[in-house]
C-alpha cells in the first residue's frame, strides 16, 4: 500500500526542518564576497543567484536532499508540472505526497489534452509565457517541444542519483510504461474463446456494430500497431473495421460495460484494470503489434526553478511516488524494467512477456516520429 500522507509528514518534517537550516547555511555562503571566488555571487538586489545543484550525489536520497536545499536556497516555491487531463487524479496524488515530503515546495498541475500537451507547452514557450517547469507523456505527445529544443539535456540524472534503468534518451526519465493496441471486452456478452486470432478477425460480419475506439488514444494506437505492420496496411485494417461498423466515440468504455458495444480496440491498458478491482464487467486480450507507450517526464528548457524541476522529476521515479503509481493503476501502468511491477505481473497474466520484442513494440527516440505521423494520418482519415 501507499506511504498514507500523514506518515509522510511525520517522517520527514525533521529533515525537512534540517533542510531548510541547511538552505538558509547556503544562503549566507553564497552571499559571501570572498575574494577567492568560492561562493555564488549575490545579485544586485540581494537575492542568491541561481545556484543549481548538479551532483554528484552517492545515492538517489542525497540527491533529493541536495536539489531540494537548493531549491528553498533560491527561493523555488513553486513547480509547474504538465499532466494529462485524463491523469489528473493520479499526479494530484503524487503532487500532494511530494508536498508533504517538502514542504517548501508547492507542485501546481497544469492540465490539458494529452495529444496537444507539447504544442500547447510549445507555444506558451514562443510567446514568453511562464509555462510548466516539467512536463510528463509520451514521446508523441512532446514532439514539438523535442523538435524545437525545448527539453533540458543537460541534466546527468545518474548524478542526481536517478537509477540507471531509469535514465531516458533525450534528457527524459522513465516513469511508467502501459500497453496500447489491447482489445478491452465485456465478458458478460463475450466470450473470450469466441474472440478472433487477429485483429483482421474483427473484419468479420459477426463483429458488425459491436466495436468501438477511443478518437485520441485510437488513433495513438494505430500508430503502434503501423510501425509494425505499415501504414498502407494499418490503414486497410481501420478502413474495413470502419465499414463493419466500429466507431470513434468519447463513450467506448461506457458503450462496452453497457454491452452495446462490447468490444474496444485499439485500446490502452489504463483503465480496464481499475474498472475491474470495482466489479466492472471487463477483460483485456493482447494481440501482436501491442505497443509499449512510455511515460516520460523532462525538465524544460530554462525554467526559472531548476532546481525544483530536477528535484519533481527525480523524486516522479522513486520507489515511493512508484508505489503510489502503481498501486493506483492496479497494473495498468507500471515499469516493464522492474519484474516486481504490477503492469509485468499482469501483462504475464495475459500470456506475455512484456519484453517479447517480437510481440511488442516500444516506443524510442527513433521510432516516435514514424507513429506520430501515422496517428496523425489516421486521425485526419477518420477522426476529422
Amino acid at each position: 500500500m501507499p506511504t498514507a500522507p500523514h506518515v509522510v509528514r511525520d517522517r520527514h518534517r525533521a529533515r525537512a526542518v534540517a533542510m531548510t537550516l541547511a538552505a538558509i547555511a547556503l544562503v549566507a555562503a553564497a552571499c559571501g564576497n570572498g575574494d577567492d571566488g568560492g561562493g555564488s555571487a549575490a545579485a544586485p538586489d540581494g537575492d542568491v543567484a541561481g545556484a543549481v545543484f548538479a551532483g554528484p550525489a552517492g545515492s538517489a536520497e542525497e540527491g533529493l536532499e541536495g536539489l531540494y536545499e537548493a531549491a528553498v536556497a533560491n527561493g523555488e516555491d513553486t513547480v509547474i508540472l504538465a499532466v494529462s487531463t485524463t491523469s489528473a487524479e493520479i499526479y494530484g496524488d503524487l503532487a500532494a505526497a511530494f508536498e508533504e515530503q517538502f514542504p517548501e515546495i508547492t507542485v501546481e498541475l497544469k492540465e490539458m489534452d494529452f495529444i496537444q500537451m507539447g504544442s500547447v507547452v510549445q507555444s506558451e514557450l514562443d510567446a514568453g509565457q511562464r509555462t510548466a517547469d516539467v512536463v510528463t507523456n509520451a514521446f508523441l505527445a512532446l514532439k514539438p517541444m523535442i523538435d524545437a529544443g525545448s527539453i533540458d539535456e543537460s541534466i546527468d540524472w545518474s548524478a542526481m542519483g536517478v537509477p540507471d534503468e531509469r535514465v531516458a534518451e533525450a534528457g527524459f526519465v522513465f516513469q511508467a510504461d502501459g500497453l496500447c493496441t489491447t482489445v478491452v471486452y465485456n465478458p458478460d456478452v463475450i466470450d473470450e474463446a469466441d474472440l478472433p486470432d487477429d485483429l483482421e478477425g474483427f473484419l468479420e460480419s459477426e463483429w458488425s456494430n459491436q466495436l468501438s475506439t477511443l478518437p485520441s488514444n485510437g488513433v495513438a494506437c494505430m500508430g503502434f500497431y503501423a510501425l509494425r505492420e505499415g501504414l498502407e496496411e494499418t490503414t486497410e485494417l481501420v478502413e474495413g473495421l470502419r465499414d463493419n461498423g466500429m466507431i470513434f466515440t468519447d463513450d467506448a468504455e461506457q458503450l462496452m460495460l453497457a454491452g452495446e458495444r462490447p468490444v474496444i480496440v485499439f485500446h490502452y491498458s489504463i483503465t480496464a484494470p481499475r474498472l475491474e478491482e470495482q466489479g466492472a464487467p471487463v477483460a483485456e486480450k493482447l494481440y501482436p503489434g501491442t505497443g509499449v507507450f512510455r511515460t516520460r517526464v523532462a525538465v524544460v528548457e530554462d525554467t526559472p526553478v531548476p532546481n525544483a524541476a530536477r528535484l519533481l522529476t527525480a523524486w516522479m521515479v522513486s520507489p515511493e511516488a512508484m508505489e503510489i503509481f502503481e498501486d493506483y493503476h492496479q497494473g495498468g501502468q507500471g515499469f516493464v524494467g522492474d519484474p516486481d511491477s504490477m503492469l509485468v505481473t499482469r501483462t504475464e497474466a495475459l500470456g506475455q512477456d512484456p519484453t517479447d520484442e517480437t510481440f511488442f513494440v516500444y516506443e524510442t527516440i527513433d521510432n516516435f516520429a514514424d507513429r506520430a505521423e501515422a496517428a496523425s494520418t489516421f486521425r485526419e482519415l477518420f477522426v476529422g
